[in-house]
């Protein structure tokens, strides 16, 4: 099986680290496709055939299938246009990047793993350092922007990005402490934890709370570690909420404020969100008929980033895209969310009232057999991870991948974080070879029960030092 060197997977990883840093978010999304065409090359340039299994083989083909049914249907139905349908693909593209699993090296892949680790960790710590910076300098509260709006680090004007990315790092760090036993992770993820409550993110702490109830439901623990583990997490979630109120005490009010009853930025009694998925989970499936319920109204064509984008009311900058709205986008969105409201009505902005979330977006746009299907498919992803293991560094990797599936889960409902690639395609990179590591730990033959077993060769290509051992 055709593979990529050392060094080259490590340019890539460290290029997929940069580019998801960067104030612009248009690198990110090219940088997938071209990375496809490289790899696409690379294969056509090697002798050897790759195997693909016959489930995967036949996942990928219904995936299309299923897809080209929904494209068909949007432009019988609706007229829809390609460019909806090319903007759509475009803004997933960061799924390409799971590509890399195919093309990793036996020899390398837990050194290729750690490699991506400290990397993204090392240039965190740096954005911590920009975030204070720009928190301690930053302009003071006001009514109508969070008091850490601002800290945004080098990622130009989105602070809620700024707090997933530090979120991620933060559950990466202490996973990584876990199976490394090296107490520089600790003060990592303590540190990312800090300059993620800094961004003000208020509803990424509920992503965490489910994220963590979840894991802590489906883990593998006794009665005894449950309670310990229940307690720590009571005390670090009310650690966080006060460090939330004597860091930030005027969001807390910030918040209190939109959800009151008086804020006008509501659709008749509902927050826009909620209104939003009103409509998805039951006006258009009744208006829009059988078919819409099913296969949804086409991709890019209702909540999408790629519908948000074309309709001209999402960028602030509509120079080089086009202003072609759709029919549904007209019909369910555009009294939700525009730059007339975001003008005119006080506390319009804000996770609250923006109709954005992966999970009613494909909803809406492949129906409910599209949520199925995808739904089906991160359970059968979580089962992978939750694979009988026979060492304590499949254990820790397992669990970590699993965690961070968890808080990607949640997060989807919302925002339309699937097609944030600054955020997504480190993520994708790292659960793509944490399945790989957990495909070769899989494989290992029981009797080869710890690392004096293995030998000298194995242990130096497979396991550099400090990376766990056998049980």
């Amino acid at each position: 099986m055709p593979a990529l060197s050392t060094a080259t997977t490590n340019a890539l990883i460290l290029i997929v680290s940069i580019v998801s840093w960067l104030p612009k978010q248009e690198p990110a999304y090219a940088l997938p496709f071209i990375l496809a065409l490289f790899w696409l090359i690379l294969l056509s340039m090697r002798k050897k055939q790759i195997q693909i299994s016959r489930n995967i083989l036949f996942s990928l083909l219904g995936i299309i299938l299923f897809i080209f049914i929904c494209v068909f249907h949007s432009l019988v139905r609706y007229g829809a246009l390609s460019i909806h349908m090319i903007l759509w693909a475009l803004t997933h593209g960061s799924l390409l990047v799971a590509l890399v699993f195919v093309l990793l090296s036996k020899s390398h892949v837990f050194r290729s793993l750690y490699f991506l680790i400290n990397v993204n960790i090392f240039l965190g710590c740096f954005e911590v350092a920009l975030g204070w910076w720009q928190f301690v300098t930053g302009p003071s509260f006001n009514e109508s922007s969070a008091a850490g709006d601002h800290v945004i680090g080098t990622l130009g004007d989105n602070s809620h990005l700024f707090a997933m990315k530090m979120l991620s790092l933060a559950i990466i760090s202490i996973f990584t402490w876990e199976f490394r036993k090296q107490k520089r992770y600790l003060v990592c993820a303590i540190m990312f934890i800090s300059a993620w409550i800094l961004a003000s993110a208020l509803h990424t702490v509920l992503v965490l709370i489910f994220a963590g109830a979840i894991y802590f439901l489906i883990g593998e623990y006794s009665f005894l570690k449950k309670i310990k583990v229940l307690i720590f997490s009571f005390l670090l979630l009310l650690g966080i909420i006060i460090m939330l109120y004597f860091v930030q005490e005027r969001n807390i009010y910030y918040m209190l404020a939109k959800f009151s009853f008086e804020n006008p930025a509501k659709i008749g009694q509902l927050f826009g969100k909620i209104e939003f998925m009103k409509r998805t989970l039951i006006d258009l499936p009744l208006q829009e008929g059988v078919d819409a319920a099913l296969v949804g109204v086409g991709p890019g064509t209702y909540s999408s980033r790629a519908s948000w984008i074309l309709s001209g009311e999402y960028l602030r900058n509509q120079s080089y895209v086009p202003i072609i709205p759709t029919y549904v986008w007209a019909k369910y969105l555009r009294d939700i969310w525009s730059h007339d409201l975001l003008e005119s009505t006080r506390w319009s902005h804000g996770v609250a009232n923006q109709p954005f979330s992966t999970w009613f977006t494909i909803l809406g746009e492949f129906g409910y057999i599209g949520l199925l299907f995808v739904l089906f498919a991160l359970i059968r992803l979580i089962i992978y991870f939750k694979r009988p293991s026979i060492s304590s560094l499949n254990v820790s990797i397992a669990n970590m991948s699993v965690f961070i599936i968890l808080f990607l889960t949640a997060s989807f409902f919302f925002d339309n974080w699937l097609e944030y690639p600054r955020l997504m395609l480190p993520i994708v990179c790292l659960l793509a070879i944490s399945a790989k590591c957990i495909q070769l730990l899989s494989l290992r033959k029981p009797h080869c029960c710890s690392v004096k077993d293995m030998g000298e060769k194995e242990k130096r290509s497979e396991f550099p030092k400090g990376c766990g051992k056998f049980v």
